[in-house]
């Protein structure tokens, strides 16, 4: 009896091909993965922001030491341990409403000519998901990059936005972001799966 099988040169054509398939299937699947867990980072900003929002409207929408105690309380406990966390990288969120009142001007960096300030209104902020993209959270990092926010303005928003502004502190104007200055659009950059 005769036994039919694939030859030496069928057997790596067909590789060759899979090969192929999997190549330029790869930067798609990657791409995919990103914008889930993108959406992932999004739902946990917005439950970060439903607490915060809780919290405040319980306290006559003060915002107060006893308040912020709540807030970091909540961060500790398991339902907020679920959701403080990027599911890109594993990072922390950054939360300006633990230490701070989101809705007032704050200083973080004074020098001579000039101040830094952070964004009024973001309760947290994900360092990991940015425009431009970077291939690793915060490796290497994109200066003046946008960071995916939540912010405290009507009923919430969430967005792409500069974390800091700086002010010349002689005339009290806007230095850096440049006024109508927007997050760069995505496609404009090139493929951000790598890495990820």
């Amino acid at each position: 009896m005769r036994t039919y099988g694939l030859t030496l040169k069928q057997l790596l054509v067909v590789l060759v091909i899979i090969v192929a398939l999997a190549a330029l299937l790869f930067p798609v699947v990657q791409m995919v993965r990103y914008r889930v867990l993108e959406a992932r980072c999004r739902a946990n900003l917005w439950t970060i922001y439903t607490k915060y929002k809780l919290i405040r409207m319980q306290n006559n929408d003060r915002w107060d030491e006893e308040a912020m105690k709540e807030f970091r309380m909540w961060r500790l406990s398991p339902e907020g341990l679920k959701v403080i966390q990027c599911p890109l990288s594993g990072e922390y969120y950054g939360t300006p409403a633990i230490e701070r009142d989101p809705r007032k001007p704050y200083i973080g960096a004074d020098f001579d000519t000039f101040a830094v300030y952070f964004r009024e209104n973001i309760v947290a902020y994900c360092m990991c998901h940015t425009r431009p993209p970077r291939p690793r959270c915060g490796a290497p990092y994109v200066g003046g990059a946008c960071e995916l926010s939540v912010l405290d303005i009507g009923d919430g928003k969430i967005e792409y936005g500069f974390e800091i502004y700086t002010k010349d502190k002689r005339t009290q104007k806007i230095i850096w972001p440049r006024e109508g200055e927007r997050c760069p659009d995505p496609r404009w950059f090139p493929d951000v799966s790598k890495g990820y």
